[in-house]
């Protein structure tokens, strides 16, 4: 079980991340805007990339809490359209639940070390 929360970096913190998209390299920029120890929460906006190509602000929330034998994690993705003709991001929820899973799957590999 991941029993602590530990906020690596500060508010205003700058992070680069590349990712495949629709087998598209892809990248993005985001800025921690407000990180919370004690409610184990995160929220991290985009300020460059490719995503802001189609959505005008975006922000994704990230929320942990512990449960029972494990730990439950809910990202949550704040986004507005820059037309209705935009798709929802199903691919980019695709891509945090794949980051969770490996963070996942690197704890468990760790803790049984």
């Amino acid at each position: 079980m991941l029993n602590f929360f530990k906020v690596i970096g500060t508010p205003s913190a700058l992070s680069d991340w590349s990712y495949v998209s629709q087998r598209k390299s892809q990248v993005v920029k985001e800025i921690l805007e407000d990180a919370d120890e004690e409610n184990k929460r995160m929220v991290f906006r985009l300020v460059e990339g490719d995503l802001l190509r189609s959505y005008d602000n975006w922000r994704n929330i990230l929320n942990i809490r512990p449960t029972g034998e494990g730990t439950l994690v809910k990202w949550t993705m704040e986004f507005e359209k820059q037309n209705q003709d935009i798709p929802d991001p199903v691919e980019y929820a695709a891509s945090l639940i794949a980051l969770t899973q490996n963070i996942d799957a690197y704890f468990l590999n760790t803790s049984r070390s």
